[in-house]
């Protein structure tokens, strides 16, 4: 059994091949040479026309029966090794094949997106990887990880604890200018050159090899002191939320692709397409900038991809473009049906898949055999409380000094010159408008009882609180934050906060007490700051005030509780006022997570774990489907 399964696993890898000549084949016939030579170049030079035989990981149980078989588990094609030798982690069987995908994408000199949806574990599989790299490629380093400030610490930690005989040293490259300049100082002797990155021959270090080759960092100092991470010629470069490089006009994403040498990348993002295909592009564009040149040709390329995700409330749209009709020689989209530039929408698509599949790994968790359990969402809607409904009525009629009076006049006007967002401070609470409050200011019921969303809440907590629930609450607003924090101590509820404004240690710690302590009932979370790179499973129901702008950004938090490690069933509660603008709010997202289904779900860029390996006969179960 434990030979079959070996024999299933190297034949999925081995499968890029026959995959990738497929997805060539499909370029070259629509035209897209750039994309197609490139990758059969690279299947040529890795393959060197041979069969050869490529590192394989698999899962402990089938290393060690081969083990016990005879099986020669140091050979250098990795025959029974479940995963590189120095991490201490046992990986899951769809992170071991990641990681084997992963490992081939290397090997072919391909840069790549790991897109697996939040809570699969791409930190451990980006790990391994570098390994991976250091224990089979004789690549000592250095290495560098770029992460949001708020992750450092936990990429810090994850390599201390499963890396520790990987070959990996990490160092955490922030804090203030004095601290930055006395790092750079300690490892100014091993840095031997200052020319700049395109005369470079020489190949400076972060110091020996046996104290330090793996640099972690933010964004912001990738910019701040390019001047100094800019002189290493980098073996590989991880990305972290990677979606923060959707802007090709960015300086910090034109600062990466012209200061800095990067051997091999890899792009970290459950999200790589939150709003149009320009952003998808970017990240193409990152990865192999000679293959994706023109920003504006692949837009109109696939141009109606982005328009046939829009949502019509009706449907009439999608009965028109379901039509007869053949468009004739229009250059823009046609009801009758539904053409672009001559391919129909169904056709865009499918060719869209095929440029991006080489290049892109992406799971779901219902994809993968965890045992995760479910996630239920139910959306709430609540009403609007009297004085909602009067502070609503001032911003629609513009009446800013009904708002808050004389006195608080001049501030209210300015929060007026943004109708929607002031509509959105209504359905929150009316507090968050100046004066609105009673004075004095007194703790009581009024701070439940003047907004819908807050009576709603109250009685949630209630319940939740009687059935030993522990609770994430979300919202994209600070302030909203703070009454909801006045609300918390009149209750009695004990809680811990983490937004913006909280840092280093203090985070930590609060974090760290809610997990390892049952006394914590609610975590109030920004969802900007506080929904990214936490692992928060001791929670297991979440609370959304407010929805934001973008849809991915909610499903990032959500992950925060839903991961691998939860161990209770999930419960998602969003709230939103009903008959207000949050309903409009609430419809323009669906239109994006319709886009993002239809350009990255629907490419079924994943694999099927262990079963997958199992049926590798079949190409819709391959791991590398499409490659």
């Amino acid at each position: 059994m434990a030979a079959k399964f070996k024999a299933a696993v190297n034949k999925i890898v081995k499968s890029n091949s026959s995959a990738l000549s497929t997805a060539v084949a499909a370029l070259v016939s629509t035209g897209k040479t750039k994309a197609a030579e490139y990758i059969k170049t690279r299947e040529a030079e890795a393959s060197g026309g041979d069969d050869q035989t490529v590192d394989v990981y698999v899962e402990t149980s089938t290393a060690a029966a081969d083990s016990k078989d005879g099986g020669d588990s140091g050979s250098g094609g990795g025959g029974g090794l479940s995963q590189p030798r120095g991490i201490t982690a046992t990986l899951m069987p769809h992170q071991i094949i990641g990681l084997n995908w992963l490992c081939e994408r290397y090997r072919m000199g391909i840069n790549t997106i790991l897109a697996d949806e939040m809570g699969l574990g791409k930190t451990l599989q980006s790990l391994c990887l570098l390994a991976h790299i250091n224990e089979r490629h004789s690549q000592r380093g250095p290495f560098l990880i770029i992460c949001p400030l708020s992750v450092v610490d936990n990429w810090y930690n994850e390599c201390q604890r499963f890396c520790v005989g990987g070959g990996l040293k990490p160092k955490v490259y922030i804090g203030d200018k004095k601290v930055r300049t006395a790092f750079q100082q300690s490892v100014g002797k091993y840095v031997t050159t200052k020319q700049p990155v395109s005369e470079r021959s020489s190949d400076p270090q972060l110091g020996p090899a046996s104290e330090i080759n793996l640099l972690i960092t933010t964004y912001e100092l990738v910019m701040n002191d390019s001047s100094f991470l800019s002189r290493f010629q980098w073996k590989a470069v991880v990305l972290d939320e990677a979606h923060r490089l959707k802007n090709s006009d960015a300086k910090s994403y034109q600062l990466l692709m012209t200061d800095y040498k990067f051997r091999y990348k890899l792009l970290l993002t459950g999200t790589p397409c939150q709003n149009n295909l320009e952003e998808m592009w970017s990240l193409l564009h990152f990865l192999h900038p000679k293959v994706f040149t023109d920003k504006k040709a692949f837009a109109r390329q696939y141009g109606a991809v982005t328009r046939a995700s829009k949502i019509d409330d009706d449907d009439s749209s999608s009965s028109a473009a379901s039509g007869g009709g053949s468009g004739g020689g229009e250059d823009e989209d046609t009801k009758t049906g539904n053409s672009y530039s001559g391919f129909s929408v169904l056709g865009a698509v499918s060719e869209l898949h095929s440029v991006i599949r080489p290049f892109m790994l992406r799971r779901l968790k219902e994809q993968v055999a965890l045992k995760i359990p479910p996630a239920r969402e139910v959306v709430v809607y609540t009403p609007l409380s009297d004085m909602q409904k009067q502070y609503y009525k001032f911003v629609l009629t513009k009446n800013a000094s009904a708002l808050g009076g004389s006195v608080h006049a001049n501030s209210n006007s300015r929060s007026l010159l943004n109708i929607i967002m002031a509509l959105r401070k209504c359905c929150n609470h009316p507090y968050l408008f100046n004066g609105a409050e009673p004075e004095p200011f007194v703790e009581g019921d009024h701070i439940w009882m003047n907004s819908g969303k807050f009576t709603v809440i109250d009685k949630l907590l209630s319940e939740l609180k009687a059935q030993g629930r522990r609770v994430l609450m979300f919202s994209t607003s600070v302030q909203t934050l703070d009454i909801l924090q006045d609300y918390l101590s009149y209750r009695g509820y004990s809680y811990e906060r983490l937004d913006g404004s909280v840092r280093g240690e203090e985070r930590f710690l609060a974090i760290e007490r809610f997990q390892k302590t049952d006394e914590t009932f609610v975590f109030l979370l920004s969802t900007r700051a506080g929904g990214i790179g936490l692992n928060l499973t001791q929670a297991d129901t979440v609370i959304f005030v407010d929805s934001d702008w973008n849809p991915q950004i909610d499903l990032q938090a959500q992950a925060r509780v839903h991961r691998i490690g939860q161990q209770n069933k999930v419960l998602v509660i969003r709230l939103i006022a009903a008959n207000t603008v949050e309903e409009i709010i609430q419809t323009r997202t669906a239109q994006k997570l319709k886009m993002t289904k239809m350009i990255i779900e629907n490419g079924k860029f994943h694999n099927t774990g262990a079963a997958g390996a199992a049926g590798a006969d079949d190409k819709s179960k391959g791991m590398c489907r499409g490659r």
